[in-house]
This record gives structure tokens, sequence and C-alpha cells, in this order.
């Protein structure tokens, strides 16, 4: 009778040959008898967030991690999409980093790399890209995380020209932006500020 040892490793299923040592007037088997152990471990890889951040001019790290320890080197494969919805669309030089393959070293049950942000001067709207884990061909299955998305957020203050002609001003703004105006008015002599009546026109100029 033997007694398989239980572990939490997920390995690959092992074997061993029993051989017999018998007297000499004693026939050995003819082939000797193998027993094979089936491993009952499954193990699944998923990201540690669904939900990542950065700003342009930092680093942000990104990790995948399991939920048993392997036995052997094991790779998944990431895949980059630049659009993710309720965001808007980055390009590929708002990032760096990004690894297509991320790779498992046992005893590690975790895997991370850096991603980038580059800083630039231009104001853009909040962006963001969806990392997706790959797992065919790799033995393990999809964990519970398999989408994340990366935030990147702008460090740019949007600043608007106001050029006054005769009473009006033009503001410079992006589209789908808002802008606060404040307005102070020095009255000789001082006058109630409710007594004052505001009028406000604003018109579109798409350029």
């Amino acid at each position: 009778t033997f007694t398989i040892i239980d572990d939490t490793i997920d390995e690959v299923d092992e074997s061993f040959e029993i051989s017999f040592t018998v007297p000499p007037d004693v026939t050995p088997p003819s082939t000797n008898p193998m027993v094979t152990i089936i491993d009952d471990e499954s193990s699944s890889v998923r990201f540690t967030e669904q939900t990542y951040s950065g700003e342009e001019g930092g680093v942000t790290e990104v990790c995948l991690v399991l939920n048993n320890q392997l036995d052997m080197e094991t790779s998944v494969t990431l895949s980059i999409s630049n659009s993710v919805t309720g965001y808007d669309d980055a390009e590929n030089d708002d990032y760096s980093g990004v690894l297509t393959v991320v790779t498992f070293v046992p005893p590690n049950q975790m895997s991370c790399f850096n991603i980038t942000f580059p800083d630039d001067t231009e104001y853009e709207l909040v962006e963001a890209i969806k990392l997706t884990i790959n797992t065919t061909g790799s033995g393990l299955n999809p964990g519970t995380i398999t989408e994340a998305d990366v935030i990147i957020t702008d460090d740019d203050k949007l600043s608007p020209t106001i050029t006054p002609t005769y009473g009006k001003f033009t503001l410079g703004v992006t589209r789908n932006n808002s802008i606060d105006i404040s307005v102070n008015i020095t009255a000789i002599p001082p006058i109630n500020p409710s007594a004052i009546q505001w009028y406000f026109n604003s018109t579109l100029i798409e350029e």
C-alpha cells in the first residue's frame, strides 16, 4: 500500500517505477509496475485589481497572481486595447512598458510589470486602455479578473484665452469640457450687488 502525500502545488502528473530484488531461486516479474500520481490542483490566473490608474509623468504597477504555486515556469499572454467605454481613446505613445507575455517563475505566485505614462504639454481628456489575459496553451484557467482597465489622467491644466473686445470676450475651451467664469466689478460710488442684473449670451464657434 502506498500513501500519496497531498500538497498545494500545481504539478504535472508524476510517476515512479517499482523494482524487485528477489532471491536467486525466485523468478522476478517480467516487467516492473509503474505508479502514476495524478495531481489534484487546478491553477488559475487573474489581475490583482480590476482598475489601475496613473497620471502623465508617473508609473503604475500592474500585477497578475496565481491561486496555486506551480512547479514549472509558465507564461500567459496579454492583449491590449486602446479603446475603453466611457473614456477617451488612448494612443500608443500615451504609455509604455506593457508586457505582452507575463511569466511566472516558481515559487513566485505573482508577476508584475510597470507601465510608464510619458508627460506632455497637451491638455487631454481622461484616457484608458484595457488589458486582457489569454491562458491558451498555458495549462492555466482564467481567474476571476481577466480584464483590467488602466486609467490615464492628464496633469496639464486648461488655460483658456480671454480676449476683451468692446465688452465681449472669447473663451477657448475644448469640446465636452466646462469652464468657470468669475467677474469682478468695482463701482464708484459703491452700489448694492443685488441691484445688478446679469445677462449672459454665448455663441459656439467650431473650428
